[in-house]
């Protein structure tokens, strides 16, 4: 990895980046509650879980980031209808 790095300085922001983060840490960073948050999913309107196995789910952090920076550039803090 760290040849990698040296070649692409930005491969190491990337590899960060794809973390996989919890339900917890989700609800933490956009500010919605897990009903709203699987309801959202539903509609196609906010990234999906991926499962871990048993019961486990994750989210991917830059997909997370995606939507929150998309909400950001839309200056829209009003769930959509629905």
């Amino acid at each position: 990895m760290m040849v990698e790095q040296m070649k692409n300085p930005a491969a190491h922001t990337n590899e960060q980046e794809e973390r996989l983060i919890s339900l917890p840490e989700v609800i933490h960073r956009v500010g919605l509650q897990k009903t709203a948050i699987y309801e959202r999913i539903k509609r196609g309107d906010f990234p999906r879980s991926r499962s871990l196995g048993g019961k486990r789910v994750a989210w991917v952090q830059s997909e997370i980031s995606a939507w929150i920076r998309n909400i950001a550039r839309s200056g829209d803090n009003q769930p959509p209808p629905g």
